[in-house]
């Protein structure tokens, strides 16, 4: 079922509604092409009308307001107060929509999830609108969700250990049985994803055994993932160790596919990516800090399950052993450098850290570090970052999506963590 999100056009009472329509003709336009979600248009310039919208329309997973004109105040507040899904407050320059948009937002602004959002152009517009229903979409995307937790978290992972909950998201942990992975691996004769695997990195110092056998956790995770009908998936992977097999290469391909997927049972990293993954639409990185340079304010972040789609090149990525056994398969190979968000949600899901940066080296192929390194170039304060950070594995994602996150936080009330202090 596609999300719905209500529009709803607040005029006053003294403007025809065929004046209205002719303003907005272009705004109006744009939710004729909208495909992804599903817009309920309303006009509503009383009380009454109000009154009558509420009693009909169907449940929304969001509300657009726009503020077409002023003296709609009191309209937005018997709208608002009914629901406690998000709202975006939309206005314009043209016959006092800001000022009434001012008010409005103003007095719900600490007890409802609203935003206040003002355009100049149709682009501002357009670029609002689609931030607004991607946020949205994330939010019941997360809510509906069930997250497999294969295994315990691993012993050294203090922050996610007894975690039954996602605070006050719906999202549901399903417990699974470690020895699941191994019983699944051990009934695959042969996978049909050694091959393909073997095709895509030229570069390999590993025997194609091992590379088959990373091939059958990577099938047994996606059954286990499939038959017990969760989203996403977390193992505590360091179990698999005593098999001579590792998770790394299974992690990156089905982080390639889609289902987001962290290892060692790190239950606020897999969230954490959920998140970004959900609202972008493209894999991330689930990576350990290995140092910070505070004279040039750069962070090391490695891991050994960096998804392929977020290399830069396969033809120069090479198949190695996990960093710390030199058992089985793990990826080393460059990132795209280019501009960057590291986050990591905490607390009790309820609070997040996030900062910028631009990758400035990668593949550094440091010997005691995770196989896939990138150096980044912080926008804030390398120690700052330090001092505020909520735990181990940082989840990076390409771009700045800071605005997105801001808005995730505003409509989830996750506190953001100022990292500026």
């Amino acid at each position: 079922m596609r999300d719905k999100i209500s529009f709803v056009v607040l005029y006053s009472q003294f403007e025809d509604v065929s004046i209205i329509k002719k303003r907005l003709e272009t705004e109006l336009s744009y939710f004729k092409n909208i495909s992804n979600v599903k817009i309920e248009i309303a006009f509503i310039n009383s009380v009454d009308n109000c009154t009558h919208f509420l009693a009909n329309s169907a449940d929304s997973n969001a509300t657009i307001l726009l503020i077409a004109s002023g003296g709609t105040e009191e309209y937005a507040k018997i709208l608002i107060e009914v629901d406690e899904h998000p709202f975006l407050i939309v206005s314009n320059s043209k016959n006092n929509s800001l000022a009434a948009s001012l008010e409005i937002s103003a007095f719900f602004r600490n007890n409802k999830l609203v935003k206040l959002f003002y355009y100049e152009n149709m682009d501002e517009f357009v670029s609002g609108i689609e931030n607004f229903s991607l946020v949205n979409n994330a939010i019941e995307a997360i809510n509906n969700s069930s997250f497999g937790v294969i295994g315990e978290p691993s012993d050294w992972l203090l922050t996610s250990k007894q975690i039954k909950s996602c605070g006050s998201f719906k999202t549901k942990l399903i417990e699974i049985d470690i020895n699941d992975v191994s019983e699944k691996v051990g009934a695959i004769s042969t996978s049909i994803t050694t091959p393909k695997i073997e095709n895509d990195y030229q570069h390999k110092c590993v025997h194609s055994s091992e590379i088959d056998n990373s091939s059958k956790v990577y099938d047994a995770l996606k059954d286990i993932a499939s038959t017990n009908g969760v989203d996403a998936i977390t193992v505590r992977c360091f179990d698999l160790l005593k098999h001579k097999y590792t998770a790394c290469m299974a992690l990156s391909i089905l982080n390639d596919e889609n289902i987001v997927s962290s290892c060692e049972g790190d239950i606020f990293a897999l969230f954490t990516m959920y998140v970004a993954n959900k609202l972008t639409n493209k894999p991330v990185w689930m990576a350990n800090p290995s140092s910070v340079n505070k004279e040039e304010n750069t962070l090391i972040l490695a891991h050994c399950t960096v998804p392929s789609k977020m290399l830069s090149n396969l033809d120069e990525s090479l198949l190695t052993t996990h960093m710390e056994s030199g058992l089985s398969v793990a990826i080393q190979g460059p990132l795209k450098k280019q501009d960057v968000t590291i986050l990591r949600i905490g607390g009790n899901f309820d609070k997040i850290l996030f900062s910028t940066g631009k990758i400035v080296d990668t593949d550094m192929r440091d010997p005691n570090l995770c196989r896939t390194q990138v150096k980044i170039k912080l926008n804030v304060n390398a120690q700052t970052w330090i001092n505020n950070s909520l735990g181990n594995h940082q989840i990076l994602v390409y771009g700045d999506i800071t605005n997105l996150l801001t808005d995730f936080c505003n409509f989830t009330n996750i506190e953001i963590v100022d990292c500026d202090k």
